[in-house]
């Protein structure tokens, strides 16, 4: 209901109801009728912010750690959170 209150144009609706799947994807699903109350798409004439942040240049993880240890367990890693 919140996400409903805060976008009002039914395109970002369904844009971010489907993890910013992209526009030419959604009118294809739409056109096949894929979901059940999926609007025909159009191409809103905006940006999604969420969409240009996730394509923004990242830096690379680097070839070598940057601590070096040199005992035996002096760094663990460890899953910690279990099945979701």
């Amino acid at each position: 209901m919140c996400l409903k209150e805060c976008v009002k144009d039914e395109t970002w609706l369904w844009h971010m109801r489907l993890g910013h799947v992209n526009f030419d994807s959604m009118k294809m699903m739409a056109q096949k009728e894929m979901l059940k109350g999926l609007p025909s798409i159009e191409h809103p004439n905006q940006l999604c912010k969420g969409c240009l942040e996730d394509k923004l240049f990242r830096k690379s993880f680097p070839k070598e750690s940057i601590s070096k240890e040199n005992q035996l367990l002096q760094e663990i890693h460890a899953d910690a959170c279990g099945p979701i």
